[in-house]
């Protein structure tokens, strides 16, 4: 009996906080791709918390994809703040992709009461100085 628990133990120690089998842990890129992925499979939430990870590591395209991902998906992924915030940190980075974001911020504004956007705004500024250094 003993024997078979130390593999099991084992097996379960490895897996302990690791959000997906196939979610990678520490790589921008990866785990970009895997959000994409994701979003292709309709797996919207999985995702979001891939895109959210890479996004949060500075990973300029997760931030793109994960304003969009915020702004597209059906609900509950779908959160025009979050959205308005995220395109806020696309734009502050003068990046390829400004112009979309721009367009996105005026499309996700118009969801947004004025205290939604007043939030937004403040959680934007914080985001910018966060998330918005190139990696």
């Amino acid at each position: 009996m003993r024997i078979l628990l130390i593999p099991i133990i084992a097996i379960l120690t490895a897996c302990a906080g690791s959000p997906s089998p196939s979610a990678p842990n520490n790589d921008a890129e990866a785990l970009r791709n895997a959000g994409v992925q994701a979003a292709a499979n309709e797996n919207f939430a999985f995702a979001k918390e891939n895109l959210s990870r890479s996004a949060e590591m500075g990973y300029y395209t997760a931030q793109v994809e994960l304003a969009y991902l915020l702004e597209s998906s059906p609900t509950p992924v779908q959160d025009p703040e979050q959205a308005y915030v995220w395109y806020s940190v696309v734009i502050a980075r003068e990046g390829s992709d400004t112009k979309f974001a721009k367009e996105g911020i005026a499309r996700v504004s118009s969801k947004l009461d004025q205290q939604a956007l007043k939030d937004a705004g403040a959680k934007a500024a914080e985001y910018v100085e966060k998330y918005g250094q190139k990696i």
